[in-house]
């Protein structure tokens, strides 16, 4: 199982961190997209991972059929559930740092949290963990 926690821990982290590594290994295969920075893409378990210059600054979770993903089948971070309301989210976190009609953004110490809903029902469509170099930009 792949802890919420563990997750931003990751953001940060070298490319050929034994930690990335690890999960790699774990999460199994993937497609690899070599552009501006390097995504791996693990369909079959709703998650992306981007690379800037080798450094993880984002993280992708999908809930089923976000992007041709399945779900994301492990905990959330922050206690989330992709079957919870935009409404639901904030009573949660509370007021979001930015929202624009179909997303909300927290701001955290060590990180950031995109929260991208369905049209209807707002549910969480997908979540997007970063470092807060990488929303800086």
């Amino acid at each position: 199982m792949i802890r919420p926690e563990h997750l931003i821990q990751l953001l940060g982290k070298s490319i050929t961190d034994p930690e990335i590594e690890r999960l790699k290994e774990h999460l199994g295969d993937c497609d690899v997209e070599h552009s501006h920075h390097i995504i791996y893409s693990f369909y079959k378990h709703g998650l992306e991972l981007h690379f800037d210059d080798n450094i993880l600054g984002t993280i992708l979770l999908f809930s089923e059929g976000a992007d041709d993903y399945q779900q994301y089948p492990y905990p959330l971070p922050h206690s989330l559930r992709f079957s919870v309301t935009n409404a639901e989210v904030r009573a949660v976190l509370g007021k979001p740092s930015r929202s624009g009609p179909d997303t909300d953004i927290y701001q955290f110490p060590d990180h950031v949290l995109y929260v991208e809903y369905c049209m209807e029902p707002k549910t969480i469509n997908s979540l997007t963990l970063m470092t807060l170099e990488k929303f800086a930009e």
